[in-house]
């Protein structure tokens, strides 16, 4: 009899040791996917979303971030964990603007609400899952645009910029190198991008090669 206690109670903690620990059943259940928690952005965001939480009261928000920027899979397996999980709605800063989009079609699929904030998720990609799904966020491409203006009537024409990128994702560096596009041929500007790339270092190479 100890023995078959002991084993109901060992299969009864391995169970609940993967399932959420929610205070209330009742209560809406957030799940809040955000990019690397070593970046300082995402650690504030975490810090005021659990006191946002707490001063409510009524949700219970669970937080899960990545371990760096390019650890795109574990975005995927939060996304997959809080659909099992059956979580009421997931909010997300996608790192992977693309392959984001089949894991939240899913969790929408399920009943989840879905909000998309930060980086949008990609247009062609929604378009060819068949989602639909607003965007909440700035305007990147149009805040570099003003950017780019400002810098225009500082540099005057002939000017030259360098773009200094860090490890690249694939929405990040969009919208600067769009500005550059646009402002370049009618600037006189020339073009540089500089930054950490995986594998090896990007060389210098002019926008106009590039972009």
């Amino acid at each position: 009899m100890k023995l078959k206690n002991l084993a109901a109670t060992a299969a009864l903690a391995l169970a609940t040791s993967f399932a959420p620990a929610f205070a209330d059943a009742e209560r809406p259940v957030v799940g809040l996917v955000m990019k690397s928690l070593a970046n300082e952005f995402f650690q504030n965001m975490m810090t005021g979303a659990e006191a946002h939480a707490a001063k409510r009261g009524d949700y219970d928000l669970v937080a899960v971030g990545m371990k760096n920027e390019t650890d795109f899979e574990s975005q995927i397996n939060a996304i997959d964990n809080f659909i099992t999980q059956g979580v009421d709605a997931i909010v997300v800063a996608p790192a992977d603007s693309k392959a984001m989009v089949g894991p939240l079609k899913k969790a929408m699929d399920a009943g989840i609400t879905v909000i998309n904030f930060d980086v949008a998720l990609d247009e062609g990609a929604k378009q060819a899952a068949g989602v639909e799904l607003a965007f909440v966020g700035p305007d990147n491409r149009g805040g570099a645009k003003l950017a780019g203006d400002a810098l225009g009537k500082a540099l005057g024409k002939g000017g030259k910029v360098v773009i200094i990128e860090a490890t690249p994702a694939p929405t990040m560096p969009l919208s600067e190198r769009q500005v550059s596009k646009t402002q370049s041929p009618s600037s006189g500007w020339s073009f540089w991008t500089a930054g950490r790339h995986i594998g090896r270092p990007r060389k210098r190479t002019p926008c106009s090669r590039t972009c």
